[in-house]
C-alpha cells in the first residue's frame, strides 16, 4: 500500500478561447467566446467531495495491437515505488502523445490512435465513467482526455474485481506513446 501522503493539492482547468470573425462591408466584428472549469481537490485522509489522497502519473509505450492493462488496485507503483492501492478515482487524464508531425514530446516512430476501457477483461474492469462493461472511447493522435467526478465517492475501484482500466493501441505497426494521470483515494 502507497504511503499515505501528507498534503496533496490537485487544480484541473479546462479553459476555451475562441474568437468568431466574419467579414463585412466595412468591418470585421469579433465576438469572443470564453469559457472555463476549474476542479479543486483537496488533500484529506478520508477524501470526501472534492477531496483526494493520492496521484497518480505516468508517460507509457505500448506495441502495436498491444493492450495496456492499468491495475488500479495492486501493481501501479507511485513516484515512492509503493503500490497504489486506488479504492476511488476521482479524476483521469489521458494524452495521447503519439504524434508524428511535432517533436514535443520526441518520438518519430508512431501516429497510433488508442482505445480506453474497451477490452472485455473477464469481469475485472474499471468501469469509471464508461456505462458498461466493455464500454470505451477512441482517442486520436494528438488528442486528449479529461474527466473528473468530485463527488464523496468517485468512481469505485473493486480490488481484483473492477480495478483494471485497459488502454489499447489501435494501430498494428506503430507504436502508442501517452500520459496518463489518476486523482483518487485509497
Amino acid at each position: 500500500m502507497a504511503t499515505d501522503l501528507s498534503d496533496l493539492v490537485v487544480r484541473i482547468q479546462l479553459q476555451l478561447n475562441a474568437n468568431v470573425k466574419k467579414a463585412a462591408d466595412l468591418a470585421a466584428p469579433a465576438i469572443p467566446l470564453v469559457i472555463g472549469k476549474t476542479q479543486d481537490f483537496a488533500f484529506a485522509a478520508t477524501p470526501g467531495a472534492n477531496e483526494a489522497n493520492q496521484i497518480w502519473w505516468d508517460r507509457r509505450t505500448v506495441a502495436g495491437n498491444g493492450a495496456d492493462p492499468l491495475d488500479l488496485n495492486g501493481t501501479l507503483k507511485n513516484i515512492y515505488n509503493e503500490s497504489l492501492d486506488l479504492t476511488a478515482v476521482k479524476a483521469i487524464i489521458v494524452l495521447n502523445q503519439s504524434d508524428l508531425t511535432t517533436t514535443t514530446p520526441a518520438h518519430t516512430a508512431t501516429d497510433a490512435h488508442m482505445a480506453i476501457g474497451d477490452i472485455a477483461a473477464g469481469g475485472t474492469e474499471f468501469q469509471g465513467p464508461m456505462n458498461d462493461p466493455g464500454d470505451g472511447l477512441i482517442l486520436h493522435v494528438g488528442g486528449m482526455f479529461a474527466i473528473t467526478n468530485p463527488t464523496a465517492t468517485g468512481w469505485v475501484v473493486g480490488a481484483a474485481a473492477s480495478d483494471i482500466l485497459y488502454i489499447k493501441n489501435l494501430d498494428a505497426a506503430d507504436e502508442l506513446l501517452y500520459d496518463v494521470i489518476f486523482v483518487g483515494e485509497q
